[in-house]
């Protein structure tokens, strides 16, 4: 039988091991470490408190323009891929050379400023005591900057794609770690951002108007990024033309009618029943050779009859009882029901 000399070594070692080892701590010693370790837990979160300061002032400084944040991004990673992993200056400078053009690209510069841009507010929320949802109209401005932009970062948005805590900004910082619920990490999840940020509130103070101009903001949002990103960079001209249409129609055809009934759907819950309705049933009209045509009919069907099963009695269908002759009292005239009021074609539901 043959033995490692590894284990003809070990062997005599561990026999000799003092048997104090083996002991369970006491409760003193316990009580110890565990005090140790709550130092330890303050010291900890008095770093990260000081690294995420650091880091939102930093990033806040860059993201004014465009370039600012280009040049910050190159200096993040020149610390991040060369100065942390000791190489040299010149390897630094030869990946300057090498990547000049692109990082020089205005949709490139552009797209590194969104995403700084998203960071910031991020690092916000992660450094407030406020719930996610209270950045809201925060949130709601950046998405608006995005879409004005969208043209003009077309063949950099896998930038905007990236969890901003993934990105070369917060790992330089060492702030990739976030501890709120309900913040989308990247300002390109739109259903992330408007399901737990824009539009719970404004459903749940059962402000129909307000959910469907928001879920219409939405709409227009995926709509814009479907038929400009995508696609790569194309010059413009018929190549660029043909691209844009090709990716609009596959929109139009398989994610418009969708988005769609789930705005209805939401509008009715909020309150806006009549207005939902007839908008669904023209969606099924219309939509008859849609996979989700049936899903659709037995959808709105559930709505109408569970509606019907909680509606109160008519007074007509109710038991017939003999009325008390009413005392003389003076009556109050029934006040005429004020006319809705409709919003300004580019206002947006109150937020805050």
């Amino acid at each position: 039988m043959k033995f490692s000399i590894l284990a003809i070594y070990t062997f005599p070692a561990l026999i000799a091991l003092p048997l104090s080892l083996a002991e369970e701590l006491s409760e003193e010693q316990t009580k110890s470490i565990l005090e140790r370790i709550e130092i330890l837990e303050k010291e900890a979160s008095a770093d990260a408190q000081g690294r995420y300061a650091t880091a939102y002032q930093a990033c806040k400084k860059a993201m004014g323009s465009s370039q600012a944040a280009t040049e910050f991004y190159i200096k993040c990673y020149g610390k991040l891929e060369f100065e942390d992993k000791g190489k040299s200056d010149k390897e630094f400078r030869d990946w300057k050379r090498r990547n000049k053009d692109r990082l020089s690209e205005d949709h490139m510069q552009r797209a590194l400023q969104h995403q700084l841009s998203w960071l910031v507010l991020t690092l916000e929320v992660e450094r407030s005591d406020k719930e996610s949802w209270e950045f809201a109209p925060e949130a709601l401005d950046r998405l608006r900057a995005i879409q004005k932009d969208m043209p003009l970062i077309a063949g950099s948005e896998k930038v905007l794609a990236t969890e901003v805590t993934q990105s070369v900004f917060a790992k330089c910082y060492k702030v990739n770690q976030l501890t709120k619920d309900g913040w989308p990490s990247k300002p390109t999840n739109f259903k992330g951002i408007f399901d737990d940020l824009l539009l719970p509130k404004l459903a749940e103070k059962k402000d129909y108007r307000g959910v469907r101009k928001m879920w219409d903001f939405r709409i227009a949002l995926e709509k814009s990024a479907a038929s400009v990103w995508g696609g790569g960079r194309f010059e413009k001209g018929r190549e660029f033309e043909e691209q844009h249409d090709l990716r609009l129609e596959k929109f139009m055809e398989k994610r418009y009618p969708n988005l769609v009934w789930s705005r209805e759907m939401e509008v009715y819950r909020a309150g806006g029943e009549a207005d939902a309705v007839a908008s669904m049933l023209d969606l099924i009209e219309n939509q008859r050779a849609n996979v989700d045509r049936e899903k659709w009919i037995e959808q709105l069907k559930q709505l109408l009859e569970n509606k019907a099963s909680t509606a109160p009695v008519k007074e007509d269908d109710s038991p017939f009882i003999e009325p008390e002759e009413p005392e003389d009292e003076p009556t109050t005239p029934v006040q005429p029901r004020k006319s809705d009021e409709k919003d300004p074609d580019n206002a947006f539901p109150n937020l805050e």
